[in-house]
């Protein structure tokens, strides 16, 4: 299992509007065809399991997704 995760697992940014905000958040960077974002933290990671079927048979799979700030 590598550290990864697929891109179509990100949200997009929603402002909030607080008065006291010191600074807005960057915008995103496209490098080499890819949306890139800055990460604040990794707020929590967790394993789901889930049947995907491969070849005709339902093969039990396992992916790691983060919840980042």
């Amino acid at each position: 299992m590598h550290p990864v995760f697929h891109v179509s697992l990100l949200e997009p940014y929603r402002a909030l509007n607080r008065p006291n905000r010191e600074q807005p958040p960057r915008a995103t960077e496209e490098i080499e065809g890819d949306l890139e974002w800055e990460l604040e933290r990794i707020i929590r990671s967790e394993i789901i399991s889930y049947t995907r079927k491969v070849r005709g048979w339902n093969k039990p799979m396992k992916e790691l997704r983060y919840f980042v700030k």
